[in-house]
């Protein structure tokens, strides 16, 4: 608690070459605390801290959880001939898996690429990608994920 009985927080952030501490003021506490917690994996956006003599800390101004980094699913036809004859077969096995992940569609002799509409993103988890290896196998289903500069405002 802060002197005015505001709450903030003090993180400890772990990879795999060290941690950091982490000041989380007030403001920015109450509105990412929803996302923190144990064994929680984060990115932080935020400014850097450094003191003589001491640890360098890291004053948070955004957090973001993994599971809100966008991704896109890439599927890849041989042809646009291929894709369209397969379109709406395709788009019957995406509508059960809404989400907030983009599809992108790859003909490969034509080199098109066709970015579907956002009523049509999916939520990118294992059942619907074993589906898709089944019907159109493993080697055309990829999943790119996007820079979280480019990150759609979720909420």
């Amino acid at each position: 608690l802060t002197r005015t009985n505001a709450q903030m927080a003090f993180l400890t952030i772990e990879d795999t070459l060290g941690t950091v501490e982490v000041i989380l003021f007030p403001r920015d506490y109450e509105a990412y605390k929803h996302c923190l917690g144990p064994e929680r994996k984060v990115f932080v956006r935020g400014r850097v801290s450094v003191e003589e003599e001491k640890d360098a800390k890291l004053i948070a101004q955004e957090i973001i959880p993994f599971e809100q980094v966008p991704r896109e699913l890439w599927i890849q036809f041989p042809d646009k001939e291929m894709f369209l004859r397969k379109e709406q077969e395709l788009y019957r096995r995406l509508e059960n898996s809404d989400g907030i992940d983009g599809v992108c569609i790859y003909c490969t002799a034509e080199r098109a690429v066709k970015h579907l509409p956002a009523s049509r993103n999916v939520r990118i988890e294992q059942a619907l990608l074993a589906e898709l290896w089944e019907e159109y196998g493993k080697e055309n289903i990829k999943i790119v994920e996007k820079s979280i500069d480019h990150r759609r405002k979720i909420g």
